[in-house]
């Protein structure tokens, strides 16, 4: 009996110390300007925002804005797909205009342009913005919760999972910083940090060479379950037009212990 229980315990040493964690998914790497739900062989990359209820987008004038007191960051069922955009990438209603709907505004990922390491990311409206402006028939609202570009990859093998090698940086001065949250589904959006968190006396992630890094835990993931990473205005989005990477790593679930 006591070689038997030595010889499980050896297996299970054995397997904890060879099954390592491995990178499944890169944002930059999977992306695709052609199709809004890429598949790997390790999962489907989405590209989302937080859309409120009954939204139609569009123009200004004789947009439905929807009921914008809904879709906070906590409510994945809120969650919609973004529209394809040319000459871009995705964004809220499919075109490159911030200004000619709400509360989607710049809301956007896409094209790397000239910086090939990385993606564009642009956030929506601010929690508490007025909406209401001329030639707007939905009148005075107070948009409710901040809008966010949602990078989600739903994983197609169980194991435990991490957002790995993050990267955000955005490029102007007058920027009060984008903040991004990691997270699946049922848990609470933890806070990861925004681009301005950069070690002090450092200019304030404003460069490649610079950039505010983050990763986060997820824990053991189930296919079909999606991991959530999501950016947002950290208050204001004027001159919010950031880059981001990161990557997805799957680990090992634990040590099977098997008593035959």
């Amino acid at each position: 009996m006591t070689r038997k229980i030595w010889a499980v315990l050896a297996l299970a040493i054995l397997l904890t110390s060879t099954a390592q964690a491995e990178i499944v998914a890169n944002l930059y790497e999977d992306y695709s300007a052609a199709s809004n739900g890429v598949e790997t062989s390790t999962g489907t990359w989405r590209y989302m925002w937080n859309r409120p209820d009954d939204w139609t987008g569009g123009s200004t004038d004789g947009a439905a804005c929807g009921d914008i007191t809904t879709a906070p960051l906590d409510d994945p069922s809120k969650f919609a797909l973004m529209q394809r955009a040319a000459t871009f990438g995705w964004t809220g209603d499919g075109n490159t205009s911030g200004t000619n709907s709400n509360p989607d505004r710049y809301v956007r990922i896409g094209g790397p342009g000239a910086d090939t390491t990385s993606l564009q990311i642009h956030p929506g409206a601010q929690a508490n913005f007025d909406i209401g402006g001329s030639g707007d028939i939905n009148g005075e609202k107070i948009n409710s919760h901040d809008r966010y570009v949602i990078a989600a990859f739903t994983v197609k093998i169980t194991g435990r999972y991490s957002v790995t090698d993050g990267v955000l940086w955005t490029g102007h001065a007058n920027s009060d910083g984008v903040d991004v949250f990691a997270f699946a589904k049922d848990q609470e959006p933890v806070l990861l940090g925004d681009s301005r968190d950069v070690t002090e006396g450092e200019s304030p992630g404003r460069t490649p060479e610079n950039p505010f890094r983050f990763g986060h835990d997820v824990g053991i993931l189930y296919p079909g379950e999606t991991i959530y990473v999501a950016f947002g205005t950290n208050g204001h989005p004027g001159n919010d037009g950031s880059r981001t990477d990161f990557s997805i790593d799957r680990g090992p679930t634990g040590t099977r212990m098997l008593v035959r």
